[in-house]
C-alpha cells in the first residue's frame, strides 16, 4: 500500500514538471517573437473583447413599414378593431394611477394629448391668425370696471386685513391642483388674519368657488375677482401698452401671454392697492410681515455671500411706490413678446 502511494505521488510530479517545462518553453517562445506581433495579437484581444462587451443588435427591417393606422368611422363601425402594427409609435394619452395623483404636480398631467401618429404630418395655423386668437382670449374681460373696482374695495376695506396678499391665476381651472392648494394653506396658516385676492377669470367662476369653498368655510379671508386691465392699469405706462395691445400694434409674440400679462399684473396690482404678491407654488413657511419693498431673491453669490439674481415670484411694495412704477414702465417701453421675462 505504501509504494503505490509512493508510486503515485512521482507521478504526480513527474506530471508538475512536465507542466513546468511546457510553461517555460511557451514563455520561451513568447520572448522570441517580434515585439510588433506580440501587439498585433493584444490588440485583436482587446478588440475582440470590446465588441463582445459592446456588442448592440440593430434590427434592420425585413418588410416595408406599415401604414398608419386608419381611424376614419368606416374602419371603426366593424365590430373589431384591427390590431396596430407593433413597429408603428404612437402618442397616446396615459392614465396617472390614482396612487400617484396625489403626489404628482397637477401642472405635469396634460390629458390632451393626440393619438395620432407621430410621422403625421400637422398642418401650422397662420401665426397672425394664432396671435390674434390669442390676444382675444386673454383681454376679454368686462366692459364695466366699477364691478372690479367695487368689488375689490368692498373686500378690502370690509374685512380689516391686516395685510393683504394677491395671486393671478392666468389659466384654466384645470392645472389648478394639490401644489396651488397647499400654497394657499400654507399662506393662511402663517398669516390667519390676511386677506387673498386672487385675480383670475377661471377662478371667478362657480367651480372656482368649489375649489375655495373649503378655505372660506374655515373662516379664511379669500376672494376671486375678474381682472379688469383697463381699470388696473389706469395712470399707468402699461396703460397705452394695453390699449396698442388690443389694437394689433404691439404683437404678443412667441412668449405665452399669460405669462407676461400675469408679470404686468402683479406690478400693476401692488402698486395700485400696496400688499405682496406671491405666486400660486410658492409655500411660505413663516410670516412676511416683517418685510417691506423688497423682492424675491433665487440665487445667492457663495463668494460675497451677496444676492445675485431676483425673481418677481415674491414681492412686497407700498401703495404707489415709485419702484414699481419704473417697473411698469420699462415693462411697456421695451416689451419683446419673443423674450422670456421682458
Amino acid at each position: 500500500m505504501y509504494s503505490q502511494i509512493t508510486k503515485l505521488e512521482k507521478k504526480c510530479l513527474v506530471c508538475a514538471e512536465q507542466l513546468r517545462e511546457m510553461k517555460r518553453s511557451i514563455f520561451a517562445f513568447l520572448f522570441c517573437l517580434p515585439t510588433s506581433f506580440l501587439a498585433v495579437i493584444f490588440f485583436l484581444l482587446l478588440l475582440y473583447n470590446g465588441f463582445v462587451v459592446f456588442n448592440v443588435h440593430l434590427p434592420f427591417p425585413s418588410k416595408p413599414q406599415p401604414e398608419p393606422a386608419n381611424f376614419s368611422q368606416a374602419n371603426l363601425a366593424g365590430n373589431s378593431l384591427k390590431k396596430l402594427p407593433s413597429s408603428e409609435m404612437y402618442a397616446v394619452k396615459e392614465d396617472t394611477p390614482a396612487v400617484i395623483l396625489k403626489t404628482l404636480s397637477p401642472l405635469l398631467q396634460n390629458p390632451a394629448i393626440s393619438t395620432t401618429p407621430i410621422n403625421h404630418h400637422v398642418v401650422p395655423k397662420p401665426k397672425k391668425a394664432h396671435e390674434y386668437k390669442a390676444v382675444k382670449r386673454m383681454l376679454r374681460s368686462g366692459d364695466n370696471s366699477k364691478q372690479f373696482s367695487t368689488r375689490i374695495k368692498d373686500f378690502l376695506g370690509n374685512h380689516g386685513c391686516k395685510v393683504r396678499f394677491f395671486m393671478t391665476w392666468i389659466s384654466s381651472l384645470k392645472p389648478f391642483g394639490d401644489r396651488e392648494l397647499f400654497a394657499i394653506e400654507s399662506l393662511f396658516k402663517s398669516h390667519p388674519y390676511a386677506c387673498l385676492v386672487i385675480v383670475s377669470n377661471s377662478m371667478d367662476a362657480e367651480s372656482g368657488s368649489l375649489v375655495l369653498k373649503p378655505f372660506l368655510d374655515q373662516g379664511f379671508k379669500l376672494i376671486a375677482i375678474k381682472p379688469d386691465f383697463d381699470y388696473i392699469f389706469k395712470d399707468t405706462h402699461a396703460e397705452k401698452w394695453f390699449k396698442a395691445l388690443k389694437k394689433g400694434i404691439v404683437s404678443p409674440g412667441e412668449v405665452s401671454l399669460g405669462q407676461n400679462m400675469s408679470n404686468l399684473l402683479r406690478l400693476a396690482l401692488l402698486y395700485k392697492y400696496g400688499g405682496i404678491y406671491m405666486d400660486t407654488d410658492v409655500i411660505v413657511l413663516k410670516t412676511l410681515t416683517t418685510l417691506r419693498n423688497v423682492i424675491g431673491a433665487q440665487s445667492i453669490d457663495l463668494e460675497n455671500g451677496n444676492w445675485s439674481r431676483l425673481n418677481n415670484a415674491v414681492l412686497v411694495f407700498d401703495k404707489k411706490h415709485p419702484l414699481l412704477f419704473k417697473f411698469i414702465e420699462e415693462f411697456a417701453l421695451t416689451f419683446d413678446g419673443n423674450k422670456w421675462g421682458s
